[in-house]
């Protein structure tokens, strides 16, 4: 049977190997996806994260209809996932019959400009459109982006939301906004090192401060503004250096896509435990990709989350890359006391947590002088033994020094 319907535009991610597939009982996932179904790697990889106890299914949309009948029929218990929920709408008017309710889960805003309605959820007008169709066609439909399932929100209040937020300007006053809001970037462009608060924004634009305030929490809540956490000031946010990243075809893009997420990949497959690569940026570290391991869900990565310098091995080789030592630099503290991070002859640091038995090994990628980012793999240190921590080490100082020596461009 079908235990559970979700639209989750990033398909399986950590809050469904995790949370959902525990508290529905679910034995079985069925992804109906048309890219997923026609792509073995990509097969490859979703097959990889889940629990092994779990199998799962991968239709396109011409047999999609077939096998939710078999799934129905099942004595197994079924996840269903789409990807949006334009193709629940497309299986509805193929003649499917939800017999659960639709619950959404996490739409992101990578698709384009929606409106922010929960965290996490951000619906575009065709999202809006194919949810108002199968609600009318009698649908069930509530939101629930964390898999909590206790904080779901129905349908009828996203609605409201939604009226809030993009329904009650008008055309002249959405337009006027968008300049305000360009205007406030531009300030920042013409000069990236810049840091404003609020009301300085408003004395410079002149215009009203509820209006400055309430766009300047906007694009902080969506990552074109980041606000410094000692001198409160804004300055740009990480999504302008996520665009730098991946923007054009410049070499730096290609070295990130074609070969950073590549190796990341390869890590976790010959290693068995998670990677991620961070950049350091406006005094934190942020993830910009990363692969789960399939055997381990102590340790988890989310892309674009944050963290503070210093906390593991990550952190000590920014610190040691830049000239100072996370360990040093606190080294009477209790937190200190319970990591021992040391590091290896060819560079990479090894960082290993007393307190959630977890151990990290992380490697700086280098432009010349500059440090581009931190490859890193972590995973339960029972697991770290001699030979394996010293196999993790030769893998991640081949892959950096692979990666360094391309990054002259």
């Amino acid at each position: 049977m079908i235990n559970h319907f979700r639209v989750d535009s990033k398909l399986i991610h950590g809050q469904i190997t995790t949370r959902l597939l525990a508290f529905k009982h679910c034995n079985r996932i069925l992804l109906i996806d048309d890219t997923v179904a026609g792509d073995e790697s990509m097969r490859n990889i979703f097959s990889t994260v889940i629990p092994h106890s779990v199998k799962i299914h991968f239709r396109g949309m011409g047999d999609a209809l077939n096998a939710l009948e078999r799934a129905q029929a099942s004595a197994n218990r079924y996840l269903v996932i789409v990807r949006t929920p334009e193709t629940a709408l497309a299986l509805l008017r193929q003649g499917y019959a939800f017999g659960c309710t639709l619950t959404c889960g996490q739409l992101t805003n990578d698709r384009g400009n929606g409106i922010p309605v929960l965290k996490g959820v951000n619906l575009l007008p065709e999202d809006i459109a194919a949810f108002r169709e199968l609600s009318d066609s009698g649908v069930v439909i509530v939101f629930d982006p964390n898999a909590s399932e206790g904080d779901a929100v129905s349908w009828k209040n996203v609605q409201k939301t939604i009226r809030t937020q993009g329904g009650a300007d008008t055309q002249g006053n959405a337009h006027a906004n968008l300049l305000r809001v360009f205007g406030i970037l531009d300030l920042f462009l013409e000069d990236p090192t810049l840091g404003l608060t609020p009301n300085e924004i408003q004395a410079r634009l002149q215009i009203p401060f509820s209006t400055t305030y309430r766009l300047v929490s906007f694009l902080e809540k969506n990552g074109y503004l980041e606000k410094d956490k000692i001198t409160k000031d804004l300055h740009l946010g990480w999504k302008f250096l996520k665009m730098q990243v991946e923007s054009g075809e410049s070499r730096a893009h290609r070295l990130f896509h074609e070969r950073i997420i590549p190796a990341l990949h390869v890590l976790t497959s010959d290693t068995g435990e998670a990677s991620a690569v961070f950049v350091p940026y406006n005094q934190e570290l942020r993830c910009m990709a990363h692969f789960d391991s399939p055997y381990a869900i102590a340790v988890r990565f989310t892309d674009e989350q944050t963290r503070a310098v210093g906390t593991d091995a990550v952190g000590e080789a920014v610190l040691c890359t830049l000239g100072g030592s996370a360990h040093a630099n606190s080294d009477t503290s209790a937190e200190a006391t319970a990591r021992e991070p040391e590091k290896s002859a060819g560079g990479v640091f090894i960082c290993r947590d007393q307190d959630d038995g977890s151990t990290s090994i992380a490697a700086p990628v280098m432009q010349k002088d500059r440090l581009l980012c931190i490859l890193t793999i972590q995973g339960p240190s029972f697991r770290f033994k001699e030979d394996a921590l010293a196999r993790g080490i030769e893998d991640l100082e081949r892959t950096v020094k692979s990666l360094s020596s391309e990054t002259d461009f």
